[in-house]
């Protein structure tokens, strides 16, 4: 019997039911990346507490996930009010990813996408990655199936489908968002909790994990205390998984030098080590450095609080820098374990 005259027959829609929910069974969750970046879940990035992301991560993520929105001189002086510098700025500007077919930028793709490309015998390989990659925006059923079908998707491609689809609910973006909002607030069960669910939405993403770090490692409990051991571990655990997804893990720290002292972020990433000051410590001299590993000459604990670098800057000077992590709980020794394990 035809497969058009088919479809109306109680068994083959009880036998596209069945099949379509083995493969949901069987496919696995949490396929493709985040989507491009759109300018609230940048200027979200750029307004966290503190200016937790350096800069050049900051750019790192504008380059890997593009962005939503083209840079007119009003959003690059709204970008730069929030303390964007000319590498992000520049990443903007080089990194606009313009709306495809089938929704925005690497947003899911809609059934009529997935139709087109099969007509245009874009081929089961080709439709099977753009799936994996953007997802879908639509629930496969029986009668979705039999259509796709019709246009030569094979089993793979409908499992790829089904799979694809997720219930509506907040974006990675809007959850990240939702937890700097609850930091601000200082409710860190809450964020940490938030960023647990934009971590298992996308796992491959660090900005989830860089974030947890420096909720775990420096905010939890208050700075004068030890810091309880599990919540201690659980920071060393994301501050690694940040750095193995190519981010970086940051440990808030005042570095003392002759003429008083001012206080910033120290950054570990696999290749490199940086250290930013913060804006309100503008009228200290500021010692920021981001420099390659091969320049970083020395890095080690000497007490449970301090840190002693030498780093050698741009222009071949070689600088020692030392460094009280806050709060007290052996941060020292994590920053040059962490540091030494990505050799």
């Amino acid at each position: 019997m035809p497969l058009t005259r088919s479809l109306g027959s109680r068994p083959f829609v009880a036998c596209w039911f069945m099949i379509f929910s083995m493969l949901l069974l069987l496919a696995a969750p949490g396929r493709g990346a985040s989507p491009a970046m759109s300018k609230q879940a940048l200027v979200t990035l750029l307004s966290t507490q503190e200016g937790i992301f350096s800069p050049r991560e900051i750019a790192r993520q504008i380059e890997l996930r593009g962005v939503a929105f083209q840079l007119q001189p009003e959003t690059e002086q709204e970008l730069r009010k929030l303390g964007a510098g000319d590498s992000v700025i520049q990443a903007v500007g080089k990194n606009y990813r313009a709306p495809t077919e089938g929704g925005t930028p690497d947003g899911p793709l809609t059934k009529g996408a997935i139709l087109k490309l099969l007509g245009e015998k874009r081929g089961n390989e080709e439709t099977l990655r753009l799936v994996d990659k953007r997802g879908v925006d639509f629930m496969m059923t029986p009668e979705t199936g039999a259509e796709i079908s019709k246009l030569g998707a094979d089993r793979a491609l409908l499992g790829a489908i089904a799979a694809a689809f997720k219930e509506p609910g907040p974006s990675y973006d809007d959850l990240i968002a939702e937890a700097n909002a609850a930091a601000a607030a200082r409710q860190y069960d809450k964020a940490v909790e938030t960023l647990r669910r934009a971590a298992k939405l996308d796992p491959d993403s660090a900005i989830a994990y860089e974030y947890l770090t420096v909720i775990e490692l420096n905010k939890i409990p208050s700075r004068k205390t030890f810091s309880p051991k599990d919540v201690i571990e659980a920071g060393k655990q994301d501050a690694r998984r940040a750095i193995e997804l190519g981010g970086e893990a940051a440990f808030e720290v005042d570095h003392k030098h002759n003429l008083g002292g001012c206080g910033g972020f120290l950054f570990v990433r696999k290749a490199s080590l940086a250290y930013i000051r913060l804006a309100k410590w503008g009228r200290s001299r500021d010692d920021s450095f981001d420099v390659e590993r091969a320049d970083v000459l020395q890095l080690k604990s000497v007490t449970f609080e301090l840190l002693f670098a030498a780093v050698k800057r741009q222009g071949g000077e070689v600088k020692d820098f030392q460094f009280v992590c806050q709060p007290h709980g052996k941060q020292p020794k994590i920053i040059e374990t962490l540091f030494m394990e990505f050799k």
